[in-house]
């Protein structure tokens, strides 16, 4: 009788896990059919080898909303593009520069389960370097360029009758989306339980493999970082990192003697010529020749001053995330070292220092060695690790001080050793990019480790909390001169609008951070390489949010603290990620938003990485230790897979087929 109910038990637990699966699939299938919209076009060009499309729901386009699609200029090809279903309604159709013609007929346009007739249903609203564009008898759209421009592009606009998706409509299909997928988690992890034997020696043995793979951990993300990264530093062509040029004239400006001003009228070190033609690297999109780039690099670095204007924007940085560069370029000019020879040894240095401290931060982090040493191991964090970029430093600081916070707020290590270490840290991180040493609020969380080790509690604060806050906001007033001649134009009177129309910002920033915008925020902060130009493929980024999910299951050992404890624990972190979304957003609107914008404008993915790991940390669970290890070895093996196809397609974006995306 026994036996029978045990097995009638175990049927049932299996029933639940297809009935789950069964009700995802069908969520995420019914959200995924009902949100997109797909384009089919028969595309013949002429001189014309890429075709560039544009999504919108209300003609404001945007690279985001696009796609790049090769063609064959002496024939024909066929061109599927897909897009959310609610920005259907305005279409843009872009020509190569120098293009002559083509010819888009479609063969499939479908928007929310229903067909459209592309002639009949849109009407051309813009031409723009265009001798003509018209439709042709059999509904194509005929497209003719004028002669040697650089930006020909046609507009489409969807009759105003159709009954187009609204927007709350999509969100609630993306919703879903996201239940069905939810629903799939659920049944992976009710087979994973089911499929688990429960025997004795089989548990233990897995247990005593965790505390080896667990132990081991500081010292894979470590490997992990310096093999890929490696390839970055190495690999890629120079200015591969955003805004390099600018990054690097910072560089000239403190070796020149200058590491606080614009050093205007002052001789510099000419940096921006060494580029060449790779300067405007954001706008060249074709595949480099690699004996161009092996002229440039073999070229001598710039080590005489010369009379020159150089990028300003990073001027307001502080010098110490510039020092390992800044020495680096020193060293070079006195050995006589070529560009590249100077780039490899920079962008190594940088690797190399961001390696370990995130090697610290993982092995201090106690419960949330987990979330740190996933985000550390992204692609996208490698790839800034390896880069000239501010960035390279400024991000490892900030992972190692989550890790050494939430370490010590876990009485992972006692406070009296990691108190120098994260002082360190914590000054760092004060005289670092705007807003970023929200991290050091985690402090608070410590208190009661505090009081245990009988430690003066005001010290712990006012050194980690209250000195580095004063010294933030001192340096950051200092360094708002220099940072006006970056405002752009549609940007001006922001500062003013903040204090009388406060809204504005936060229904930008609720639209940023809570709707379907996010998700490109979470695709670049998993990696979108280059100038955000170099996409990984789609279902690399499935892995990856599959992968962030898994590790919420991967909460470590920590010292026994009360359920009071943990609730108030999680609860401040979670409102230090809300706050750190709005002060890392705060600068952005007030220098670089358009007030009419829906959101918050020049805000990439890479920004959040710290927030990232501590939303990990606050939302991670402490799943049976069987399961975190077969879960601990796939979220290790996703990392290897997605930093292969980062440095595969980084090469194959510079060198084989360019940056169309």
């Amino acid at each position: 009788m026994i036996g029978s109910l045990r097995v009638a038990h175990r049927l049932a637990r299996s029933w639940l896990v297809v009935v789950l699966a069964l009700l995802g699939g069908a969520a995420v299938y019914a959200g995924s059919t009902s949100s997109l919209a797909s384009l089919e076009l028969e595309v013949e060009a002429s001189a014309n080898p890429w075709l560039q499309v544009f999504h919108d729901r209300n003609g404001a386009f945007r690279e985001q909303r696009s796609s790049w699609h090769a063609l064959d200029p002496d024939g024909q090809r066929r061109v599927l593009v897909r897009f959310p279903a609610s920005e259907g309604r305005w279409l843009r159709f872009d020509l190569s520069a120098g293009g002559t013609a083509a010819r888009l007929c479609p063969i499939r346009l479908r928007v929310d389960r229903q067909s459209l007739e592309f002639s009949a249903d849109y009407v051309i609203r813009l031409e723009r370097q265009l001798l003509s564009a018209r439709w042709d008898d059999a509904g194509c759209l005929v497209v003719e360029a004028e002669p040697g421009t650089p930006d020909p592009f046609v507009v489409l606009e969807a009759r105003p009758d159709l009954d187009w998706p609204s927007r709350s409509a999509a969100r609630n299909m993306r919703w879903l989306q996201f239940i069905g997928m939810g629903l799939l988690v659920l049944a992976g992890w009710r087979a994973l339980v089911v499929a688990m034997p429960a025997r004795a020696p089989l548990r233990g043995t897995m247990e005593g493999g965790l505390s080896r793979l667990e132990a081991a951990l500081p010292w894979i993300v470590l490997g992990l970082v310096l093999v890929a990264g490696s390839q970055h530093a190495w690999r890629s062509p120079p200015n591969y990192a955003p805004d390099e040029v600018a990054h690097l004239s910072k560089v000239s400006r403190i070796v020149s003697g200058h590491p606080f001003s614009n050093a205007e009228g002052e001789k510099l070190l000419p940096v921006r010529d060494m580029y060449g033609s790779l300067g405007r690297l954001l706008h060249h999109k074709d595949a480099l020749d690699p004996v161009e780039v092996e002229r440039l690099r073999d070229a001598p670095l710039a080590c005489v001053r010369e009379d020159i204007e150089l990028p300003t924007s990073a001027t307001p940085y502080f010098p110490h995330v510039y020092a390992p560069t800044a020495a680096t370029y020193a060293l070079g000019c006195g050995l006589g070292w070529s560009f590249g020879n100077f780039l490899d040894a920079a962008r190594a240095l940088n690797l190399l220092l961001a390696a370990l401290l995130v090697f610290w931060a993982v092995r201090v982090a106690g419960p949330a060695r987990w979330p740190i040493a996933v985000v550390a191991a992204l692609p996208m964090t490698i790839a800034q690790f390896a880069s000239v970029s501010a960035d390279a430093l400024t991000i490892s600081l900030s992972l190692a001080a989550v890790g050494g916070l939430l370490g010590a707020a876990a009485g992972s290590r006692p406070l009296r050793s990691m108190f120098p270490w994260l002082l360190a840290l914590a000054l760092a991180l004060a005289l670092a990019k705007p807003g970023i040493p929200w991290v050091l609020g985690l402090a608070v969380l410590a208190l009661p480790r505090c009081r245990e080790q009988g430690l003066n509690c005001w010290k712990w604060l006012g050194f980690l909390v209250a000195l580095p806050l004063v010294v933030h906001v001192a340096w950051t007033v200092l360094a708002t001169g220099t940072a006006e001649s970056i405002v752009r134009d549609h940007a001006q009177g922001n500062a003013e609008l903040l204090l009388s129309q406060p809204g504005v910002f936060l229904g930008q920033w609720w639209n940023t951070f809570f709707s379907p915008y996010v998700l490109v925020l979470v695709e670049q902060a998993i990696g979108r390489l280059g100038w955000l130009d170099i996409p990984l493929p789609g279902w690399a980024y499935v892995l990856g949010i599959w992968m962030l999910v898994a590790t919420l299951a991967l909460r470590g050992e920590a010292t026994p603290h009360s359920p009071g404890e943990v609730l108030i624990a999680r609860a401040w972190s979670l409102a230090l990620v809300l706050g750190s979304l709005a002060i890392i957003a705060l600068p952005l609107f007030v220098y670089w938003t358009s007030p009419a914008s829906p959101y918050v404008e020049g805000l990439q993915g890479r920004y959040f990485l710290p927030t990232l790991a501590l939303l990990l940390a606050a939302l991670s669970l402490r799943a049976p230790a069987p399961h975190r290890l077969l879960l601990g070895l796939g979220v290790l093996a996703a990392l290897v897979v997605l930093n292969i196809v980062a440095v595969d397609q980084m090469l194959e974006a510079y060198y084989i087929t360019g940056r169309r995306h």
